[in-house]
């Protein structure tokens, strides 16, 4: 929450009632229950990011990172 981007993001959803359809948009994301997931995430994110230098991630490959499988 001490993210430079997090004042943005706020601002955004706050302020100017944008991305209505994410609830809590802004809320806080580093908690020891969200910790796990964000480990799992890493695990198959580096890995790939080597696809970076050659453009861009899939569809595939961006679900796969979030899934952390």
């Amino acid at each position: 929450n001490h993210d430079p981007h997090y004042r943005v993001a706020n601002y955004l959803v706050q302020d100017l009632h944008r991305f209505k359809d994410v609830p809590g948009a802004t809320n806080n994301s580093h908690t020891q229950t969200s910790l796990p997931q964000y480990r799992k995430m890493l695990l198959v994110y580096l890995p790939m990011r080597t696809k970076l230098g050659t453009g861009r991630f899939s569809k595939e490959d961006i679900i796969a990172i979030f899934k952390g499988s």
